[in-house]
C-alpha cells in the first residue's frame, strides 16, 4: 500500500502518465467526482492525466491521514501546483478511496475541495 501511495505522489509530481501502468490495473475505474460516472479503463485514466495533470506545474501532493481496510485504502490528501496558462496557483484537499488487487489500483474515488487565486491578484 506504502509503495502504491509514494508511487502516485511520484507519478502526479514529475507528470509521468506512463508511470500509470504500474499503478492502476488496465480495467481499473477512476471517480473524478463523488457522484459522477467514472472514467474506465487505464487508456482514459491516462488521457485524463493528460489533460489536468500534464499542464500543471511546481506540483506538490501530500497524503495525510491513512487506514488500510483490505482491499481498501482510505486516505486524506492535499496538492498545490501552478497552472501557468491561466497563471493560477491551486490548493486541493480531499479524500480518496482505493482498491487494491494484485498490488495495482482498481478503484479510485476521490473528493475535493479546490481554492484558486490569480498570481496577479495581491
Amino acid at each position: 500500500m506504502l509503495k502504491l501511495l509514494c508511487g502516485y505522489k511520484q507519478a502526479w509530481e514529475s507528470k509521468n502518465v506512463d508511470s500509470l501502468r504500474e499503478l492502476f490495473h488496465t480495467d481499473a475505474l477512476y471517480y473524478t467526482t463523488p457522484f459522477g460516472a467514472p472514467l474506465s479503463g487505464l487508456s482514459a485514466i491516462e488521457e485524463y492525466w493528460r489533460t489536468k495533470v500534464i499542464p500543471q506545474s511546481e506540483i506538490v501532493f501530500d497524503v495525510g491521514r491513512h487506514v488500510f481496510l483490505a482491499p481498501d485504502v482510505v486516505f486524506e490528501w492535499t496538492a498545490t501546483f501552478r497552472r501557468a496558462d491561466r497563471d493560477i496557483d491551486y490548493y486541493l484537499c480531499g479524500l480518496m478511496v482505493w482498491t487494491i488487487k494484485e498490488q495495482k489500483i482498481t478503484r479510485l474515488w476521490e473528493h475535493f475541495t479546490k481554492q484558486a487565486k490569480n498570481r496577479g491578484v495581491i
